[in-house]
């Protein structure tokens, strides 16, 4: 453009200065006409005008050519600028493209916008509701751990009154049993494992002699804790009342008399029930010597209410099961008032060893969430029955407690062992 500009200029400097000639000629032919001049300087001034005339359109012919060139550049240039505005172009109808998703965009973010403020809106005044909430919450919970202090402390005061009660329970219990000593020198080698679940207990051993006969009892009362407690406080009161107010020495007959007391006992239920007992009771001749000779056989008796007696004699390991009916149990299939239990009889014409228990030991759980079971007591009574009744008893104590490891005691337990010869 620089170019073209200054090409121009040139041009009408060049126009300018024929003009300037021309008005020289002009001014010769005025001179010619007024004769101020010769008419041969005029010609000679004419012909190198007309010399230099023809020169400078020489000159004119190349500036003019050079315009050619120059216009033929300026094509060139003006169909380049041509394109480039066409790409312009395009570039900018590309960004009216970019320009109109944006404004979508930009519409989008301001709906969003708009729903992100209500939800804020929304989530601060959930906020102040929560922190309110939790304010009423930590006040309720402060006030639910005092009182959750107070009522720890009135049940660690309530529980050391009822341990205290149960506690004292416990030597009621152990005072009302019956004294041991008098059966055991006279059999000479007995033992009594008892262990009770709670502090009191349901199971309850009970052992007397009277007319040269020694009876022994193990009961298994309905529950465990302070009810078993109290059903065996009522058991033992009842024997005793049997065997040495009313006399009754058959084993049969005493289980026959429990199951009517504790029956009537227990008047305030007519429907089926298991509240009672479970029992074994065994009667054995306690003939002195200077009697014996009149008295042809010694025997031991038993009688059991839904509770086995086991013996050992000549080797030889023996299972009697006791009657499917518990004491006081009533019914639909066990109503008759006139049911007696089976009795049975052992003859003593060689040494015998027989445990009495309940199902506390044999129930119990313990190696690969098994019961011990009544096989297994079995086994043990066979494998060291020579051994004396005391080293039977830590035997069979050691088993119990390796068994149960860290295993609940479920029941009470009670295994008694006696020897006669």
């Amino acid at each position: 453009m620089h170019h073209s500009s200054s090409q121009e200029e040139y041009i009408k400097e060049l126009e300018e200065k024929l003009k300037s000639k021309d008005r020289k000629i002009d001014v010769l032919k005025t001179q010619l006409k007024e004769r101020r001049v010769e008419g041969s300087k005029i010609l000679n001034e004419i012909r190198r005008m007309n010399q230099n005339i023809v020169s400078k359109k020489i000159e004119f012919a190349e500036i003019v050519e050079k315009v050619k060139n120059f216009n033929n550049e300026f094509v060139v240039h003006h169909e380049d600028a041509l394109k480039t505005i066409d790409l312009v172009y395009m570039l900018n109808q590309d960004l009216l493209l970019e320009n109109a998703d944006l404004k979508d965009q930009k519409v989008k973010l301001l709906e969003a916008n708009d729903k992100l403020k209500k939800i804020a809106k929304i989530w601060e005044e959930n906020f102040e509701k929560n922190n309110e909430a939790t304010n009423t919450l930590f006040e309720t919970e402060q006030k639910l751990r005092e009182k959750s202090q107070r009522l720890e402390a009135a049940y660690a005061k309530t529980y050391q009154k009822i341990t205290e009660s149960i506690n004292y329970a416990k030597k009621l219990q152990e005072a009302m049993m019956p004294d041991s000593l008098p059966v055991q020198h006279n059999l000479s080698d007995t033992f009594i494992f008892w262990q009770p679940k709670d502090i009191v207990s349901g199971d309850f051993y009970w052992m007397c002699e009277k007319n040269y006969k020694i009876i022994v009892a193990a009961v298994d009362c309905t529950g465990h804790g302070v009810p078993g407690a109290i059903m065996s406080a009522v058991g033992i009161r009842l024997l005793n009342e049997i065997v040495f107010v009313k006399g009754i020495l058959e084993p049969a007959d005493i289980l026959y008399e429990l199951d009517k007391n504790v029956n009537n006992m227990l008047v305030h239920s007519k429907e089926k029930r298991r509240e009672g007992m479970d029992a074994a009771i065994c009667v054995i001749d306690n003939i002195p010597e200077y009697y014996r000779e009149y008295v042809d056989e010694k025997k031991i008796k038993y009688a059991g209410a839904r509770q086995p007696f086991v013996y050992i004699k000549d080797g030889e390991l023996n299972r009697v099961r006791g009657d499917k009916k518990s004491i006081g149990e009533k019914s639909q299939l066990i109503d008759n008032e006139d049911f007696k239990y089976t009795q049975h009889e052992v003859l003593v014409d060689s040494p015998v060893s027989f445990y009495l228990f309940s199902d506390g030991f044999q129930d119990q759980f313990g190696g690969l969430g098994k019961k011990f079971s009544l096989r297994r007591m079995e086994e043990i009574f066979l494998a060291n029955y020579k051994k004396t009744m005391e080293e039977q008893k830590d035997i069979i104590t050691n088993e119990f407690i390796i068994w149960k490891g860290d295993e609940q005691q479920i029941d009470d337990v009670t295994v008694m062992g006696f020897k006669v010869v």
